[in-house]
């Protein structure tokens, strides 16, 4: 399950890269990096997550 969450993350990451930059000005620019933020954050806590079933 957890793959599937990175994997996810991962191709979200790759669609935010090929998008337009037309496209990222203004308020979108800034709700495109907060998203970036959030996103970072979760995968963080995923990596742990994951690291610690590792270890059992």
């Amino acid at each position: 399950m957890e793959a599937t969450l990175i994997v996810q993350w991962l191709t979200n990451k790759l669609y935010w890269r090929l998008w337009p930059k037309s496209l990222m000005k203004g308020p979108r620019k800034m709700i495109h990096r907060w998203e970036m933020e959030q996103d970072h954050f979760r995968y963080k806590m995923y990596f742990r997550w994951i690291m610690k079933i590792r270890r059992m």
